[in-house]
């Protein structure tokens, strides 16, 4: 999706100027005054030729004029003038020299002598105009022509150059009806069709400004503009024949046409035909070095082929020519950053912001410099402004992905809410009044209002009989409660912890009193009481920082026990422990003290000073690989418990794991060398290719259950894989399935009939890849739906992959991304008698085989699972 994203940017950029974008041909016409008489011919005699007279002059120049030569014009204009200071006519026609030789001020004074000496002349004032236009003094442009019409309102030359103005400021609608008026006076003026087509374009009407284009072309064959600008509609509609065949057009009119060059070098670029659109952009610098958007082009070509350090270089001599070009400064940013030059990466994103602060992207990419730079709270800045500024949903959710990966920031100036009746604690926004309150149901609600948002905290005792249910079985009856109310639409849904207590993370949109809000909310079964704990938010008003913040905050008190098992009675308390992280190590953990850290041998070990009798330490070692199998697995386990046995005694070993990465937590007792016993806790995790130990060691027989748990619980892995397959097993397909199925079967479940399409592997794109290691595999399904209700299929929750080693791979949020430049993303509602074909994306292993694509009817209560076999 990000390449989505940055292909159309491309063309806002490019594009940017409302009219003229084909560059170097004029849209507006300068006018010169009927030309005089020309003197009678007569029989050359012997005598001196006599001194010619002004007008004689003038006419003389008005021929040089015409045939190009400028300069010429200019000397003979200023004889007449010599001659006869307060003629009119030849200070105008000078402007128009000094005009086409690029000299604006002497253009402008020559202009306000004409005016000066006739102005009732419309003439004047309309090419006086133009080189204001050309200044970019707009309004001073408007003010002439006006004048010019005002004097003389049959001429649709004025029409037309007062309408490409218009459009230079973006005022559309005034621009269309300018050339609608100039080709009611003229309707065989091509080029007012030519420059309303551009106004269509801007107001992304292509059919129109298409028609205008050929009209255009049949009444000007030789209007190369025309050609030009048709060549970058189609190259926008991806008519990439058309188009390469309207620049060739072009450019046989006129071969030093530059605009022609440098975007025929941008549709090769697209076509991936690099070295004929480099060589298309050497010719348009050729002829025009001082062009800063060819040299923007070149480099954004080189930039598409990774070559950074060229990149660089001709966006850095864009800007030279252009200090305010802020898409030259977008992508040097990205440029930098795509060589991990996130400093410089941030300046330059912040100096296109600075001129645009209009695209989204540019935020977003600053935002993952920040990021890079640790730099939290900017980076959440940005992130937060993506979702603000894009009506786009896609960049929305991987800016939320991104924001929920930063976590929780320090929340500074939230304040600690406690509840003792419920045994938690929680931190909300500064200014909030909680109020607790038990409702009639036997639900306790705890909350505080912040105008249309609110934080609340419901908890309630579980049925009679409840505690012999599994708790997963509870939180999907919860869940599905949520969905008795018909407007509330399912957002996503995953599993979450809290220490030892399992939960759910379900975010769903609703109506509340008749005004759409998103609700985020975490449940958690501890003991006999449900949880949740609710954000409620406006839609566009929804804030993931403040979400995790909230969600992260929430403890149950230090002391409360809500379960007769104490083995699990609760987290550890609030005190204040110190969060440590160590990047090498990629891991974070609480700690009562900074700890030191001691090499042992190859293992690195983190040790806090004792406190209370107790020692915390946190450790890894590198192994000789990353990748082993279940049977490896437990080896280097039991041999690493084997090892730290020793003399002890064993108390306890059990198999645990932490993200489904597979675990063993061992208790032992043994002499201190005193006259006391220590007793030693050690939680072990194989992640990727380290072996982590998490040890605690207390003096006495038994360790405070809160300190401990506190401990463990905080441990966070910072970069674990995105792709790392689950540990779980995959379910089972549903009974009386048979066979399962190959690509192309309509297989039932239920009222719904599910048929896989066809699978293909995809590639990333610019700024969307997978981790190494694994590939994107796209898989188009149809979902149709043979019953008399409505079905709501959510790809997220309802398919996944498994492959022959029993992994389970869930959609990809950045596979789909990718996936949906190139098809449609899965669409969740689908009416009786209907179908919907959507594409889902994986990220996969390369290595993965015997692949089988599930389908989950009702993820939350029968589990009718079918399987479809993708042949790999």
């Amino acid at each position: 999706m990000k390449y989505r994203f940055i292909t159309i940017l491309i063309v806002l950029l490019i594009t940017g100027t409302a009219c003229g974008f084909g560059g170097d041909e004029p849209t507006e016409e300068p006018q010169a005054p009927p030309p005089t008489e020309a003197p009678a011919e007569v029989e050359p005699t012997d005598t001196p030729e006599p001194e010619l007279s002004a007008e004689e002059l003038y006419g003389q120049g008005e021929a040089a004029y015409d045939a190009g030569n400028f300069s010429e014009a200019i000397e003979l204009f200023d004889q007449a003038i010599e001659l006869d200071d307060e003629f009119a006519n030849a200070y105008n026609n000078r402007g128009l020299s000094y005009y086409e030789l690029g000299e604006s001020n002497q253009a402008l004074a020559d202009f306000n002598q004409a005016i000066k000496l006739a102005g009732d002349d419309s003439t004047p004032y309309n090419n006086r105009g133009i080189v204001y236009d050309d200044l970019g003094n707009y309004d001073q442009a408007l003010t002439d022509y006006d004048q010019a019409i005002a004097l003389d309102d049959s001429d649709p030359l004025f029409y037309n150059n007062r309408g490409v103005t218009h459009g230079n400021l973006g005022d559309y609608e005034s621009a269309l009806a300018d050339f609608n008026t100039s080709l009611e006076l003229d309707d065989a003026y091509a080029l007012a069709y030519s420059n309303r087509g551009e106004i269509y374009y801007n107001l992304d009407d292509h059919v129109s400004a298409l028609a205008d284009y050929d009209t255009a072309i049949e009444l000007d064959p030789e209007l190369k503009r025309a050609y030009n600008d048709r060549g970058f509609i189609y190259y926008l509609l991806d008519e990439y024949d058309l188009a390469l065949a309207d620049f060739e057009q072009a450019l046989e009119i006129d071969p030093e046409y530059v605009s022609a060059y440098y975007q025929r070098g941008l549709l090769y670029s697209t076509m991936e035909e690099y070295d004929l659109a480099l060589a298309d952009l050497d010719q348009a610098i050729e002829l025009d070095p001082e062009s800063a958007e060819v040299y923007y082009y070149r480099g954004f070509t080189y930039y598409q082929q990774d070559d950074y350090e060229k990149a660089i270089a001709d966006f850095d001599e864009a800007i030279v020519r252009n200090e305010l070009y802020d898409a030259a400064y977008y992508y040097r940013g990205l440029t930098h950053q795509h060589l991990e030059n996130h400093e410089a990466a941030v300046v330059d994103l912040s100096q296109s912001i600075e001129l645009d602060s209009s695209y989204a992207d540019t935020y977003y990419y600053r935002g993952l410099s920040y990021a890079s730079l640790a730099d939290s709270a900017s980076a959440r800045s940005d992130f937060e402004t993506v979702i603000e500024l894009s009506d786009n949903s896609d960049l929305q959710a991987i800016a939320e992905a991104e924001l929920l990966a930063l976590g929780a920031d320090s929340g500074e100036g939230w304040e600690e809410m406690v509840s003792q009746d419920g045994g938690f604690s929680v931190m909300i926004p500064p200014g909030g009044e909680p109020i607790e309150e038990l409702q009639a149901d036997g639900m306790s609600l705890f909350g505080s209002d912040f105008g249309e948002s609110a934080y609340i905290v419901m908890y309630s005792p579980l049925p009679t009989g409840a505690s012999e249910v599994d708790p997963e079985e509870l939180l999907d009856s919860s869940q599905e409660s949520i969905f008795n109310d018909p407007d509330n639409e399912l957002v996503s849904t995953e599993s979450v912890t809290l220490g030892d207590y399992v939960g759910r993370r379900v975010i769903f949109t609703g109506d509340s009193d008749g005004e759409p809000m998103r609700f985020s909310s975490q449940m958690y079964i501890i003991g006999d009481k449900l949880y949740q704990i609710m954000l409620v938010t406006p839609e566009a008003d929804d804030n993931p920082a403040n979400i995790m913040r909230y969600w992260e905050s929430f403890q149950l008190l230090a002391g409360e026990t809500t379960v007769e098992d104490s083995d699990s009675s609760s987290l550890p308390s609030s005190s204040n422990w110190e969060t440590f992280i160590s990047p090498e190590g990629s891991f974070s953990v609480d700690m009562p003290s900074t700890p030191t850290e001691q090499d042992l041998g190859g293992s690195i070990m983190y040790m806090s000073e004792p406190e209370a009798g107790m020692a915390y330490a946190v450790g890894y070692i590198d192994l000789p690989s990353d990748s082993f199998s279940d049977t490896e697995i437990d080896a280097i386990l039991e041999n690493t418990e084997e090892g730290f046995l020793g003399d002890k005694e064993l108390v306890s070993s059990e198999k645990i794991d932490l993200d489904g990465y597979a675990g063993r937590e061992i208790v032992v007792v043994g002499p201190s060398g005193t006259d006391n016993t220590l007793t030693y806790s050690l939680r072990l995790y194989i992640v990727g290719d380290k072996l982590y130990q998490l040890l605690v060691t207390a003096i006495d027989e038994k360790q405070p259950e809160v300190e401990l748990e506190r401990f463990w619980n905080s441990f966070i892995l910072l970069d674990a894989s995105s792709a790392a397959p689950s540990e779980n097993a995959a379910p089972e397909p549903a009974s009386g399935s048979g066979d399962i199925a190959q690509i192309g079967d309509g297989v039932p479940v239920a009222d719904l009939v599910v048929t896989v399409n066809r699978v293909e592997e995809i590639d990333g794109s610019d700024f969307i890849q997978p981790e190494d290691g694994n590939i994107y595999l796209a898989v188009e399904v149809t979902v149709a739906n043979t019953g008399a209700e409505e079905e709501i299929i959510a790809s997220i929750i309802s398919m996944s992959l498994t492959d022959g080693a029993g992994n389970i791979y869930e959609e990809s949020l950045m596979a789909s991304v990718v996936i949906s430049d190139n098809g449609n993303d899965f669409v969740a509602e689908i009416p009786a008698g209907g179908s919907n074909t959507g594409m889902v994306g994986f990220e996969i292993p390369a290595t993965a085989t015997e692949l089988t694509f599930m389908f989950d009817e009702d993820p939350f209560l029968d589990h009718n699972i079918i399987s479809i076999s993708l042949g790999r």
